[in-house]
């Protein structure tokens, strides 16, 4: 049951960011403005695996944003529908964020270089439980990988940053 959740939601927000995308584009085609270039697209990877000297995990999601051609930043998505072992989501999270780059074959140079940038996220569910475990282990978790938690909502498409939630419980 676990895995069907988790797939679905990896699958809710896939078809939520395209929307986005072809509702600012239709925007700016009604409005003429400068909001989003025509020429931008998504390529969406899901459990994208990577290796590196026997660390070796999977990425939820790879979200890679072109534009005219060229990649222009690459969001790496680690999901999770419950927390269950905050330790073991941390560790699998910064994992991912450490190792990933090294493995990337597509335009590997720029990346490993640091010119282009990797965005890694943790989506997590936003249910009452996930909020009051990240609040309760806020210490624990630290500022820097904070900024990088949103909580999710794949029924009303809500958002609120890892930064929000430490504001709103201070």
């Amino acid at each position: 049951m676990k895995d069907k959740a988790h797939s679905k939601m990896i699958q809710k927000y896939i078809e939520w960011k395209k929307k986005i995308l072809e509702l600012r584009l239709e925007k700016q085609k009604n409005k003429k403005t400068k909001f989003i270039p025509p020429s931008r697209k998504l390529k969406f990877d899901t459990e994208v695996p990577y290796n590196h000297y026997g660390d070796r995990g999977f990425i939820d999601l790879l979200i890679t944003t072109k534009r005219r051609g060229k990649i222009e930043r690459k969001h790496m998505i680690e999901f999770k529908t419950e927390i269950r072992d905050l330790g073991e989501m941390l560790r699998q999270f910064k994992k991912m964020e450490k190792y990933y780059p090294e493995a990337d074959e597509d335009g590997k140079d720029e990346w490993f270089d640091r010119k282009k940038r990797y965005i890694p996220l943790l989506m997590v569910k936003k249910t009452s439980k996930n909020n009051r475990i990240l609040i309760e282990n806020r210490d624990y978790i630290g500022l820097k990988s904070f900024n990088s938690i949103r909580l999710w909502n794949p029924d009303d498409k809500s958002v609120t940053y890892g930064k929000q939630l430490l504001e709103n419980h201070q």
